[in-house]
């Protein structure tokens, strides 16, 4: 019997799909990586991580894992949480963040970014 709310794994959740899955994230992060911003924020996940991995049982993970194969409504309050802790980080680090000056020519016109400021560029849902 199942508890309200779950739903089993369906077929169309096959290995390919989630190694797909996995293989365009590892190819996010590699992308990720080659800027400095990106280096910046991977570290300071990384130095996260590390921080919080003796807090975290094996159990916990193997359980939490579980339900989250087995029941939508579990999936979807996981991706809430990921999203509103990666924009928590996001609206810490942004406006922090040194943007170095941008130029370049488009269309036979040239154009200069400087003093870019990334401190109001993502805001809380009210």
């Amino acid at each position: 019997m199942k508890d309200a709310g779950q739903d089993e794994a369906k077929e169309g959740d096959t290995p390919s799909k989630t190694k797909k899955a996995l293989t365009k994230g590892q190819q996010a992060m590699q992308k990720l990586k080659q800027g400095q911003l990106g280096k910046e924020i991977v570290k300071k996940v990384n130095t996260l991580l590390v921080e919080k991995h003796d807090q975290v049982a094996p159990e916990f993970v193997v359980g939490k894992t579980k339900s989250l194969y087995k029941s939508k409504a579990a999936r979807q309050v996981f991706a809430t949480q990921v999203k509103d802790q990666a924009l928590e980080f996001l609206l810490q680090y942004l406006p922090k963040a040194k943007v170095p000056p941008l130029s370049g020519v488009k269309d036979k016109t040239e154009w200069n970014l400087d003093k870019i400021d990334l401190g109001h560029t993502l805001q809380r849902d009210l």
